[in-house]
């Protein structure tokens, strides 16, 4: 039974972790209203979301994610003492600032190494299958990890024998930046990101002299279209706008959609007959109903009325995108799996409008090919019997920290 809505929304106990969507049916039904854990108010409406991410001027993107340096005097002290650099998330920025950084990132992904990555996610999907053992496996630590950070390094330039070490560093820059973390944590992670900060600039330095097919030479030395970008801000993109957000959105919805298709009968017969029209209107559902990211902060820069609350300046709100795909009054029988479904209006999974995630078509690609891949080679995958989902307690992303199957 899902709790009384009076209390806390925290996303990282029973019953927000593993089974949200009726506190946002129920959290729908009322006005917009603070939650003590998240900090902030949460916005649950479709329509109320799209007009918070439209109203730039009220509501703020400059706090859409946490930053390095808003952390406690320990975690400043490492982090300033090592001098790591923190230029801004493109999703926290504005005007002229997002415009040239979200330019920057999207130059990179042209469709040459679009395709190229591709190819790489089949050949690593493939290679992620022959790994499986005994005929059971974990989706989420044998399949979706390794084939979302395969893409993702390859977009940015990391090599391959670099992987683990990355994905460590990747690890400790989320605690740096979890204001719930410990601090002792916090201030152990700000030394491993201190380790990262030298092993980007390396890598900068070296695709300085020897550029290479990847995103960051294009920051580097510019492109047609867009010219260099400073070392400072070639660590803020790959650190955080590249690395932690296009890895851990395309590893969740890999695996959400992986669980949703082993969930329902046609949804698998229908992969396993390899359609890629049914297939992509699979993702687009399993995005809409499983958002992988749980929503973004906006910032408010006037005392105003909205939802039912009074929102004074300098109030948080949350939009929340898992609630948003499943409203009702956009969606039709929302909390079924729908082939036939309109695109329009479209999911808020990746965003909407000033800030719609550039990596969109990537995430896409890759969540379309692995889930493709898995059901061709795995026909008569299920779940493995009395085995459940284990769902994140991660309080921003939504996705599975494991999923046992076999065949």
């Amino acid at each position: 039974m899902v709790a009384d809505l009076d209390d806390d929304f925290n996303p990282s106990i029973s019953p927000y972790r593993a089974s949200p969507e009726k506190f946002y049916e129920m959290a729908r039904g009322r006005p917009v209203f603070y939650s003590e854990t998240m900090g902030a108010y949460l916005v649950t409406r479709y329509s109320d979301i799209v007009a918070i991410l439209r109203d730039t001027e009220t509501f703020s993107s400059s706090a859409s994610v946490p930053r390095m340096y808003d952390g406690p005097p320990e975690v400043v002290h490492v982090l300033s003492r090592h001098q790591v650099p923190e230029e801004g998330f493109i999703v926290n920025e504005s005007g002229a600032e997002h415009e040239r950084s979200r330019r920057a990132f999207e130059t990179a992904l042209t469709p040459s190494r679009l395709r190229k990555i591709m190819r790489s996610v089949e050949a690593r999907a493939h290679d992620a299958i022959d790994q499986f053992a005994d005929r059971e496996a974990d989706l989420v630590a044998q399949y979706a990890v390794p084939v979302a950070r395969a893409a993702i390094d390859e977009l940015i330039g990391f090599p391959d024998e670099d992987a683990g070490r990355v994905a460590v560093w990747t690890d400790d820059f989320v605690t740096v930046c979890n204001a719930g973390a410990p601090v002792g944590a916090r201030v152990d992670a700000a030394h491993s990101v201190a380790e990262y900060t030298l092993y980007i600039q390396d890598l900068i330095e070296r695709r300085r002299k020897h550029p290479e097919d990847d995103m960051i030479s294009d920051l580097i030395h510019g492109t047609r279209d867009n010219p260099p970008i400073s070392d400072g801000k070639i660590h803020s993109i790959i650190r955080g706008s590249a690395r932690l957000a296009g890895f851990a959105t395309s590893c969740n919805a890999i695996s959400t959609t992986a669980l949703l298709m082993l969930q329902n009968t046609a949804a698998r017969r229908e992969a396993a007959a390899g359609s890629p029209g049914v297939t992509r209107t699979i993702v687009e559902e399993s995005l809409r109903l499983e958002a992988p990211h749980r929503g973004l902060f906006r910032s408010v820069t006037r005392p105003v009325e909205f939802g039912g609350a009074s929102l004074r300046a300098g109030a948080m709100v949350l939009l929340m995108f898992g609630s948003a795909g499943r409203d009702e009054a956009v969606f039709p029988n929302a909390d079924a799996l729908e082939f036939g479904r309109k695109s329009r209006p479209g999911h808020l999974a990746f965003g909407h409008g000033l800030h719609a995630c550039p990596g969109a078509a990537m995430a896409r690609g890759e969540i379309a090919t692995a889930v493709r891949v898995l059901f061709e080679r795995l026909p008569d995958l299920r779940l493995i019997h009395g085995g459940e989902p284990d769902w994140s307690a991660n309080p921003y992303f939504r996705g599975l920290d494991s999923l046992p199957v076999t065949w």
